[in-house]
Parts: structure tokens; C-alpha cells; sequence
């Protein structure tokens, strides 16, 4: 779960957090680049309009040449010389789950999850499986780094060139330099992202004793005293999480039908790769579910070893510390699955608010971002591109 605050806000307490973010001075931040790609290009790129500036054409020539040339290079001559081949097969949601395997004399040296599928705008949209992070994309011990970095480049040669990619290392993904260095040279932006990981104690007990801050396990007693914890289903979570930011005015950053598509293909898996719960106060009645809820939470985990918080939303005038009591049962369901909780706390006030939970460790995950040419297109004549889009569906 990631938000990102507006510069130059600051916040004071953990329920200035909660307003903010419901208000919309923070953004989440989810799956397939759901990040505001103006801030993003922003950082790298001189004007908003990148391919009406020189300098912005230039990086992304460079980045579409550096793809193109690891495909070309990657995607049919190194299997030729290596005696290796690629398989791409379907895992899951219909399709839009997908898995790329590196095969060499039928054994699997490499394998990368990732998804893509448009969204309700059109945009192609792609990044690493909900469920798991890259950990380890790498799977021959005996490789050495050389051939760990071909073998990363074949994996990387076989993703789709039109989607808008976000794909995600996890704090404890193996090979983590050989996979930066891969992606960088396939045309990818690479940077480090802040997150915090919680470990659930050996001993099993009441995790709020866990907790070394005395004020949050306060709070998280009071929470628990107030609120009922109940499970809910994809379709109610999203409808809960849309209704949010359209209370608060705010836009969705994030893909309500591609969500929806991810959350139900692990919920229904067997087992399940996913948990949806909600925070509710005691003695509502159940016809009044969506509306009464004070919070929810997304929780997907796999073979990573880590509970992610996939989504988070609340009601800014619900009870102020339902989502905390959501994340203490984030840290129920990690120790039930002999996992840990991962965070992702990409700002200050994310930093902040863990840091008073006094048993979440600092670590550091890496993306990798990749923005096709016809998204530059679509941000730099987006007039024009409208238009060429309603043509297409026009004639299609």
C-alpha cells in the first residue's frame, strides 16, 4: 500500500494522516503505475510535454531504442547461442495473470508473474503478480552473475512493448544489482521505494503487546472494543474504495476494474492468495454494510514470503482508529501465514504513522518503470490523441 502526500504538507499526528488522505492530499499510489505519471515524469523530465522539448525526446528515444534493442537481442539471437527458450502461459484471471519462464535442456533457469490488460481508459497497464513481488526471478543456483544477467534480459525481452509497466522487487529479492542493471539497460527507470516490514513474534498471543508504542496499543484496544472486524468481497471492497474518493472529490489513481479482476482471482484461489477485510462498528445491521463501514483493506500475499497491504480506504468520518486496527489484523493474517507484513511506506506521514506502531523495521524495495511511446504520445498531444482513439473505435 503506498500514498504519496502533496509537497509541502506536513503532518503532526496519525489522525491528520487519516483526514488527509480521506481529503485527498494524499494519493494512493497502487499496482501498474498507479502513480500520478505527471509527478513522475516531472522528476526526470524537463517540461510536462516530454516530446515537444529536446531534451525530454532524447530520454525517451533512449528508452524505446534500449527496449527495442534488448528485444531484438534478447528475444530470439541469445536463445539461438544459448540453447535457451521462452514460454509464456496463462496463470490466472482470465488471462491477464500471466507467467514468462527461461527453459534450458527442460529446466526452468528463470521465471517472471507479471499482468496486463487495459484499463476503463484504454491504457495498456502491467506490473509484477498482486500476490508477489520479484524475489526470485533468478532460479539456477550454478549460474554465474554473467549468466544471471542474460538470463534476467531473456525474462525481460519477452514483456509486451505497449503496456505501461510498474514492477516491483520485494525488501528481499535475490539479485537485486543483476535485475537493476537488467532493467536499466532494457529501457526501464529504476529507483528505490521506503517500506516497512513487520515480523510477528515466535510466540503466538495477542499482537497488540507486540506493539512497543503505549498510546498506539491504547488506541488499538479501544479500535477493537469499537469495531467489529468482518470479511468482505471484491465487489464490495471496490465499490467501498471508489465511493471514497468520489465522496472526497478526489481521482482514482488506480484501475477499479483491473483491481477487481487481481482481488477475485486470489481470493478464489485454492488456497487463497488474498484477504478483504473491513472494520465495523458493533451492532450495525448487516443491509447496512457499505455504509456503515469505517474502514477496509485489501491483503494479498505468495510465494515472497510477505502479506502486502494492497489497498487501504476509509471514511474520513469514521472511527479514527479503524485503519489502525486493519493493519493489526494485516499482522494477524502475516503471522498466521508464517509470513511478514510489508507496508510500503513511501512518505513521511506513512514513515510516521508505523514508527509510532514501535515494531515495523525500515527496508528498501526497487521499482521498475517503464512508459511505452504511445503513452508519451498520449501526455505530450492529448488532444490529438483522443481524437485518433475515437477513430480507431470508430473502424474497429
Amino acid at each position: 500500500m503506498r500514498i504519496h502526500a502533496r509537497p509541502g504538507k506536513r503532518f503532526r499526528s496519525c489522525r491528520g494522516i487519516q483526514a488527509a488522505a480521506a481529503s485527498g492530499q494524499f494519493y494512493h499510489l497502487g499496482q501498474y503505475g498507479g502513480r500520478s505519471m505527471t509527478d513522475t515524469m516531472s522528476k526526470v523530465l524537463p517540461l510536462g510535454k516530454p516530446l515537444r522539448h529536446h531534451t525530454g525526446v532524447w530520454i525517451v528515444l533512449r528508452e524505446q531504442l534500449r527496449f527495442a534493442l534488448n528485444k531484438l537481442i534478447h528475444s530470439a539471437l541469445s536463445h539461438v547461442l544459448y540453447g535457451t527458450a521462452p514460454v509464456t502461459r496463462e496463470i490466472g484471471a482470465d488471462g491477464i495473470l500471466r507467467q514468462i519462464q527461461i527453459v534450458r535442456r527442460g529446466t526452468v533457469v528463470g521465471a517472471l508473474e507479471y499482468f496486463a490488460a487495459k484499463d476503463e481508459r484504454g491504457t495498456w497497464r502491467g506490473g509484477h503478480a498482486p500476490c508477489s513481488y520479484l524475489h526470485r526471478v533468478i532460479t539456477d543456483n550454478s549460474a554465474s552473475d554473467r549468466q544471471k544477467l542474460r538470463i534476467a534480459r531473456q525474462l525481460i525481452a519477452q514483456l509486451p512493448g505497449n503496456v505501461l509497466f510498474g514492477l516491483t522487487a520485494g525488501p528481499h529479492a535475490e539479485d537485486i544489482e543483476i535485475l537493476k542493471r537488467a532493467f536499466q539497460g532494457a529501457g526501464f527507470r529504476t529507483w528505490p521505494q521506503a517500506t516497512f516490514v513487520y515480523s510477528p513474534p515466535n510466540e503466538s498471543g495477542d499482537l497488540i503487546a507486540s506493539m512497543k508504542g503505549a498510546r498506539l496499543r491504547t488506541a488499538l484496544r479501544a479500535a477493537r472494543r469499537d469495531l467489529d472486524v468482518i470479511e468482505i468481497s471484491p465487489t464490495q471492497f471496490i465499490r467501498y474504495f471508489v465511493d471514497n474518493l468520489q465522496r472526497a472529490g478526489k481521482r482514482n489513481y488506480c484501475s477499479p476494474s483491473l483491481d477487481h479482476a487481481l482481488l477475485s482471482d486470489a481470493v478464489n484461489r485454492q488456497p487463497p492468495q488474498a484477504r478483504i477485510v473491513a472494520a465495523r462498528r458493533k451492532g450495525v445491521e448487516e443491509n447496512t454494510l457499505e455504509s456503515r463501514l469505517e474502514s477496509a483493506i485489501a491483503l494479498t500475499w505468495g510465494g515472497d514470503g510477505l502479506v502486502k497491504l494492497f489497498r487501504v480506504t476509509y471514511d474520513p468520518c469514521g472511527h479514527p482508529h479503524g485503519t489502525k486496527l486493519l493493519i493489526l489484523e494485516g499482522a494477524v493474517t502475516a503471522a498466521c501465514q508464517g509470513m511478514h507484513l510489508d507496508t510500503d511506506a513511501a512518505t513521511e506521514g506513512g514513515k510516521t504513522l508505523y514508527q509510532r506502531f514501535g515494531s515495523f523495521g525500515a527496508h528498501t524495495r526497487h521499482e521498475f518503470v517503464r512508459y511505452p511511446l504511445d503513452w508519451y504520445f498520449d501526455k505530450s498531444f492529448p488532444r490529438l490523441a483522443t481524437q485518433l482513439r475515437q477513430l480507431s473505435g470508430q473502424y474497429s
